[in-house]
Parts: structure tokens; sequence; C-alpha cells
């Protein structure tokens, strides 16, 4: 039992440290690059069809392809970042489904008959998690998506990038009550030791 709750507590304490930090970072990039490449995309437009004036077009009448070759390689640069977050996420999301796995098997097996106090609780603490996990995987599977519908030099689409990474209310709830559980967690392992000490001292009598 000790060791399921162990395995809980780091699993929260993943959530609520390496997760939130490292999405952190990653929905900060996605943000700034997405709203950057939905601007490149716009003035590549711009580049493409602007009036230019005639005696600017006959002494440089390849201008508008340097532009929008420049810019397209911006575009191509910006893409590549959203790739590496996207592969960054999808990372620390499977680490976290491979941790609740772990803790899934083990509550199938363990038997709560000397402890039939702590199973509502410990079974809430799981529960939790696989909240996370899935909060995460929709997240992920809508930045996912996003990058699969862009389509070349298509405003729209590019807009989507941007508006992707807007996270659902219920979801950021769902997450922010980690330091609830963590605490949570924390008192259930410190009420195991107790037990166990107590069993000692009896044991000894």
């Amino acid at each position: 039992m000790y060791e399921l709750v162990t395995q809980i507590l780091e699993c929260i304490d993943f959530i609520s440290n390496t997760m939130k930090n490292e999405l952190a970072e990653i929905f900060e990039t996605w943000n700034q690059c997405s709203r950057v490449f939905a601007g490149v995309v716009e003035k590549i437009k711009v580049a493409r069809r602007a009036p230019l004036d005639t005696d600017l077009l006959n002494e440089f009448p390849d201008i508008r392809t340097k532009v929008a070759t420049k810019l397209v390689g911006l575009e191509t640069e910006q893409l590549g970042i959203l790739e590496i977050c996207l592969k960054r996420f999808s990372r620390i999301n499977e680490c976290l489904k491979n941790k609740l796995d772990r803790i899934n098997n083990k509550l199938e097996k363990i038997s709560f008959k000397n402890h039939m106090e702590l199973k509502h609780t410990i079974h809430e603490h799981a529960l939790w998690i696989e909240d996370c996990w899935s909060c995460f995987h929709v997240f992920y599977m809508q930045l996912q998506f996003a990058m699969m519908s862009l389509k070349p030099s298509d405003e729209e689409s590019a807009g989507k990038l941007v508006e992707a990474i807007i996270q659902n209310e219920q979801d950021k709830y769902t997450i922010g009550r980690a330091k609830m559980y963590l605490h949570s967690c924390k008192s259930l392992l410190k009420f195991l030791e107790n037990q166990s000490k107590i069993k000692i001292t009896q044991g000894h009598n």
C-alpha cells in the first residue's frame, strides 16, 4: 500500500512541477511562434499581391519573389519550432500515461482488506491523475489537429494555430488542483507511516 501511495505522490509531483513548468514553456513558445507564423502568412500574401510603383518594378523586377522567398524562410522556421513543441508535448504526455498505467495496474492487484478507510481516497487520487492526463491528451490533439489542418499560405488555417493554444477553463481548474492532491497524498503517506510504527510498537509489547 505504501509503495502505491508513493507512486501516486510521484505522479502528482510530476504533474505539479515537471509538466507544469515544461508545458508553460511549450505554451509560451507556441503562442509566440504561431502568431509570428500567422503574421508571415499574411505578409506573404501582401508581398505577392500589393501594388508596387512601376519604376520600382522596372528597376527590381524580381522584388516580389525575393521578399516572398525571405518570408517563406521565416514561415518554415516558425513551423519547425511548432513541430518541436508538439513532439515535446507528446513525450511529456506519454510519460504521464506510463506512470498512470503503472498505478492502475497496481490498483487492480492490490487488496484494501486492511486499509478500507483509504480505498475511496486513493481511487480518487488515481482518478484525478487520469482526468489530468485526459486534459493534456485532448489539448495535445487540439494542437496536432491544427498542424495537420494547416494549408500553405492560408490565413484561416494559420489563425487556427493561434487559437489552438487556448485552454479550456474546466481543464485549467482540474489541473490547478494539483497542490491540493499533493498535500492530500503526503497526508496519506504520513498516515501509513504512523500505522506502521504503531504495529511495530505493538509487536514489541
